[in-house]
């Protein structure tokens, strides 16, 4: 595991600042960390905002495209849902990657629920 400090010292003060808004706590239950996560996005700083952004579109795609083998549609549509929640809280700072989750997103509840049934 990386440290703040080598984060910093290999990639500076700002990148580690970044790191440091997005990452959850992992020492919190998984119910407590996905509820911080929309709560917390709405206090995101622009830099912070595009990587969880980048990480959403990220994570959509591959759930999309290869669904964890122990999760049902459900479960993905779960997780789309709560991905859109945290994506609808974070600041405003790309239109065009906004957009391009959106789309995403769509495209993922279409193909998840068309392979449901």
């Amino acid at each position: 595991e990386t440290s703040p400090d080598d984060l910093e010292d290999k990639f500076g003060e700002q990148v580690r600042t970044f790191v440091e808004e997005v990452t959850d706590d992992k020492n919190l239950p998984k119910a407590v960390r996905k509820q911080r996560q929309i709560e917390h996005a709405k206090g995101l700083s622009e830099g912070a905002a595009l990587i969880k952004l980048g990480d959403k579109i990220s994570n959509v795609m591959d759930i999309t495209k290869t669904p964890p083998t122990e999760w049902d549609a459900k479960r993905c549509l779960k997780y789309f849902d709560w991905a859109e929640m945290v994506i609808n809280n974070c600041p405003k700072v790309n239109n065009n990657l906004e957009n391009l989750f959106f789309e995403v997103l769509q495209s993922g509840r279409n193909s998840i629920t068309l392979k449901q049934g």
